[in-house]
C-alpha cells in the first residue's frame, strides 16, 4: 500500500483482485462520525471495548473511490 498526504486527506493506494485502485480518505467527524462507530461497535464488540479503556476519541476514516 502507498500513502500519499495531502493536508488533512491522504491518497491510498491498494491492490485487490490484481488491479489497483486509488482511494481518497477523510475524517469522519460529528454525528455522523458517532453513528458508524456505533454501527462499526454492534458488528464488531471490541471496538466498543476498546473505546471504554480510553479517554481519547478514536477516529474514524471515510475512503472515496
Amino acid at each position: 500500500m502507498i500513502t500519499l498526504f495531502c493536508g488533512t486527506h491522504s491518497i491510498l493506494s491498494i491492490v485487490a483482485d490484481e488491479k489497483r485502485y486509488f482511494l481518497g480518505s477523510s475524517e469522519v467527524t460529528g454525528e455522523q462520525r458517532d453513528q458508524l462507530y456505533a454501527r462499526q461497535a454492534a458488528l464488531y464488540p471490541g471496538f466498543a471495548d476498546y473505546q471504554a479503556k480510553t479517554t481519547r476519541r478514536i477516529p474514524a476514516i471515510a475512503l472515496q473511490r
